[in-house]
């Protein structure tokens, strides 16, 4: 059932369209396994594929892959004026993976040490912040991908992190909003293990566009974006109603079974918390 509420949500997702512009050139593409917690009692962590893009002018994007190729299934299949079968059908076909992960996190800009958040829901969220933490640096070194990391800890947005980070690298960037150290991150996990960024891989790229989604974006504070954020994916279906926009459906089970309460996902986990 549980999955059945997710698929929904990237339904209505898929109804925004996205749009996009350019802020930087790409240099490099760093590829991170993601393993994220969807919801408290869920047994194994859902897969996921990251990557952070560093520019050639000091900004960075961090973003789902799987997230991107589905929206630029759903712009090909807009542009045509197709349906939203033909974009189930198109991800079919292309293998398309879904993603939970909401997060495209453009940092060092509008300037440097600024980010700016875009979150993808049922309605599409933007805001800036200082980008940074402050992190204390452990005891400790381990190899990854051929490269000596040295290893630091942090206390962000309601989670501890431990991060390793490769001096080698001179990015001081990282998976999702983790960054500041002298090296870039190639692995982070929280205390809880609800979720573990692991680089998997290097793309040098010709300095090809980096780009922000910027259509139908809804600017606001951040506290304020996390807290509406929390009610649209707790209860996507109630949220809609809550908003004017009326939503009725049939749903069925995988036995055909006509399921007629849509219960909601107040037990979801949330990568961070805003007080």
């Amino acid at each position: 059932m549980k999955r059945l509420l997710f698929f929904l949500l990237s339904v209505i997702v898929v109804i925004n369209g996205y749009s996009q512009v350019a802020v930087d050139s790409i240099l490099y593409r760093f590829v991170y396994d993601a393993q994220l917690k969807e919801v408290k009692d869920q047994v194994q962590l859902r897969p996921d594929e990251h990557c952070l893009e560093i520019g050639c002018h000091g900004v960075s994007k961090y973003y789902s892959r799987w997230k991107a190729k589905r929206k630029e299934i759903v712009d090909s299949i807009n542009a045509i004026g197709g349906s939203y079968t033909d974009i189930i059908r198109e991800n079919q076909s292309q293998g398309a993976e879904s993603s939970s992960f909401i997060y495209e996190i453009i940092k060092n800009y509008p300037k440097n040490g600024e980010q700016t958040i875009n979150l993808f829901s049922i309605q599409n969220l933007q805001y800036t912040e200082k980008a940074g933490m402050e992190w204390i640096v452990e005891e400790g070194d381990t190899i990854i991908m051929n490269h000596p990391c040295s290893k630091a800890s942090t206390d962000y947005h309601g989670r501890i992190w431990t991060a390793w980070y490769a001096l080698d690298i001179p990015i001081a960037d990282g998976p999702w909003k983790l960054c500041g150290l002298p090296g870039l991150i190639l692995h982070a996990s929280d205390t809880n293990g609800e979720y573990i960024f692991n680089c998997i891989g290097i793309e040098q790229v010709d300095k090809t566009p980096m780009t922000m989604y910027n259509k139908r974006i809804t600017k606001i504070e951040a506290k304020k974006a996390h807290k509406t954020i929390e009610a649209m994916e707790n209860d996507p279906i109630g949220y809609m109603n809550m908003t004017g926009k009326k939503v009725k459906m049939t749903i069925m089970d995988k036995n055909g079974r006509v399921i007629s309460d849509m219960p909601k996902i107040d037990n979801r986990v949330f990568i961070e918390t805003y007080h």
